[in-house]
């Protein structure tokens, strides 16, 4: 069954889509005035550059999450970072930083395991060489304004295992960034493997390209923090596998994925703020029993040969999504904003999609299929 409706609100549907503007933010500092305090970093992204530091947080406290509350850091984090002096230059915002390799141990070629609790800092760009998996009961901590690059000789990855943590909190002014180890003007979709977390939240699974265990009976568990971070030029993107409800997701974005932006295997979290730009496949793709909520997602995709792919892709899950809006490339009929099969369940509401050849695409009998409030629109005719 294809569905494809008229557009209530062409005028304000368009504008969505077209203010995403190219596969770059800015060129110049100029183009950043929509930002604030912003200027344009070398690959093409507004950064915040905030004139005066915020205070140093207290001796023992996390970083400080949208609703003033703290996440606590692992023993060996304890201390926080040397105090920025009043009017002096973050160093966290510093160009051309040291790169540190990840440290661990490599119980075989290509794979490195975070045995103990372990702080990466914003003084140092750190280089994902091989495999690096977080084992359980570890916790990884990034901090705001640090840079993770995926080796592009061993497609250097991160993936935390299930019942391990990772903590990264960025914020608007510095965020999070794991991307390409190539210069910027050289980096490409899939230079480094991507990013990986798996939790405790049911069902059970197995994370294929690492055949590790994602899954368990603790839809509440918590797998750590991702707020304010971007992933980009990563083969997958970011997956989360049996990740529960205790973990927070918010304002992240990937970007020139080789395959998803993100993809859901099963668990029950729920995510907000997510953009997605560029992917290979699907924008976001839902399987293997997830059963939550996703709230304001954007979607933008630019033209491919061979066949346009879909905006979101739910199958064998359940999902709520609530405030979405979709941008296709509209070069073919083959592209849909919305595809639900294999007894999906999908409650869809206040969402708007443009450029693909049909709106919603249901293969087979869904479980349940409630579609409120959408707008779906071809480009043109």
């Amino acid at each position: 069954m294809r569905i494809c409706l008229s557009l209530v609100a062409l005028g304000l549907s368009v504008a969505s889509c077209s203010a995403l503007g190219g596969s770059a933010q800015c060129r110049v500092d100029g183009d950043c005035a929509d930002f604030g305090v912003a200027v344009c970093a070398e690959d093409g992204v507004c950064v915040s550059r905030p004139a005066m530091p915020p205070a140093a947080a207290p001796p023992g406290s996390g970083p400080v999450t949208s609703e003033g509350t703290s996440t606590p850091l692992p023993p060996d984090a304890s201390t926080p970072p040397v105090p920025v002096e009043a009017g002096a230059p973050d160093p966290c915002l510093a160009t051309n930083k040291p790169r540190v390799p990840v440290a661990g141990r490599s119980p075989q070629a290509g794979i490195l395991e975070i045995t103990t609790n372990t702080t990466l800092r914003c003084t140092e760009d750190h280089v994902l060489v091989g495999d690096v998996v977080v084992l359980p009961g570890v916790t990884l901590t990034v901090e705001a304004g640090t840079t993770i690059l995926g080796d592009v000789v061993t497609r250097g990855s991160l993936t935390v295992r299930a019942g391990g943590r990772l903590v990264a909190a960025g914020t608007a002014q510095k965020p999070i960034v794991f991307t390409s180890s190539q210069p910027p003007s050289q980096r490409a979709p899939s230079d480094w493997g991507g990013l990986a977390v798996l939790g405790l939240a049911p069902p059970t699974g197995t994370l294929p390209h690492l055949a590790l265990p994602w899954g368990g009976t603790d839809a509440e568990h918590d797998a750590g923090v991702l707020r304010y971070v971007r992933v980009e030029y990563a083969a997958r993107g970011l997956e989360l596998g049996g990740v529960g409800r205790g973990t927070a997701v918010d304002f992240v974005q990937v970007r020139k994925a080789g395959d998803n932006c993100l993809r859901l295997r099963g668990g029950t979290v729920r995510a907000k703020h997510l953009l997605c730009q560029y992917p290979g496949d699907e924008m976001v793709e839902i399987s293997e029993g997830y059963d939550g909520e996703l709230q304001y997602l954007v979607g933008q995709r630019t033209p491919i040969r061979d066949r346009e792919r879909n905006g979101l892709l739910i199958e064998g899950a359940r999902a709520v999504v609530t405030n979405a809006t979709f941008c296709g490339s509209d070069v073919t009929n083959d592209s849909f904003a919305f595809v639900a099969r294999s007894g999906a369940s999908l409650s869809l509401t206040n969402a708007i999609a443009l450029g693909f050849g049909a709106g919603l695409d249901v293969q087979g009998a869904p479980a349940s299929l409630e579609v409120r409030g959408v707008t779906f629109h071809r480009l043109h005719a």
